[in-house]
């Protein structure tokens, strides 16, 4: 369902056109729902995968997606081959980032009182909006990051990210809702969210992989 379908669908149900609900009115309304579904189920992000390509000897980092929280997981990514299949190996972190390994770089004694990285393998912290990899690779390689990012509210016509695709019909009730109360119109607002209500805690069930629609009887002979 994208933004439009939405909007269209809200006038359809409260029997009001364009003049009466403008599209700036029902896009805060649908933020709005989808704000509230963020803080009721914790869905603010979701998941991504991108691949990142790493030159050779490259002593700067790369930058990170536009759309980046947090990290999940940091692998380097062999593509499958006639040689074998594919293959994701962890990429650690280095616990305090650049200071670990500028601490490791310089130290001529090697204090093992410090927590410094492991002197082999490739690790990789962020900086300045950048992945960086330590020590360089010597070859080209590519690194798969698996990250979190908050996708931003639709506002084109077509605009279909984020909760407005994994959960459309709660987005539409809950703006329904907002949309009765923008009205006045109390008891059919409070009919719409029990509704809403309905939706949210099928879509977060759904999201948690439970069974829906199963009852328990006790058994008899």
């Amino acid at each position: 369902m994208i933004l439009d379908d939405v909007r269209a669908q809200l006038r359809a149900h409260t029997v009001l056109t364009s003049a009466d609900l403008t599209d700036a009115q029902l896009n805060e309304f649908i933020w709005t729902t989808i704000e509230r579904l963020q803080q009721t189920a914790d869905w603010r992000f979701q998941e991504n995968t991108v691949q990142i390509p790493f030159p050779a000897n490259s002593y700067t980092g790369v930058p990170l997606p536009d759309n980046f929280v947090v990290e999940a997981a940091v692998y380097q990514f062999t593509p499958p081959s006639a040689a074998g299949p594919g293959s994701l190996e962890p990429i650690g972190r280095l616990p305090a980032g650049r200071l670990d390994w500028a601490v490791y770089t310089t130290r001529q004694d090697r204090n093992e009182s410090y927590p410094v990285p492991p002197p082999a393998g490739l690790a990789y912290y962020l900086w300045m909006d950048q992945l960086w990899l330590a020590p360089a690779p010597s070859s080209n390689i590519t690194v798969q990051l698996d990250y979190y990012s908050d996708p931003a509210n639709p506002v084109a016509t077509t605009d279909e990210q984020g909760l407005l695709g994994v959960s459309p019909r709660a987005v539409l009730w809950g703006a329904l809702q907002l949309t009765y109360l923008y009205l006045h119109e109390v008891e059919l607002a409070g009919a719409v969210g029990s509704i809403y209500d309905q939706l949210i805690d099928a879509a977060f069930k759904r999201e948690q992989g439970r069974r829906m629609g199963a009852t328990q009887y006790t058994r008899t002979r």
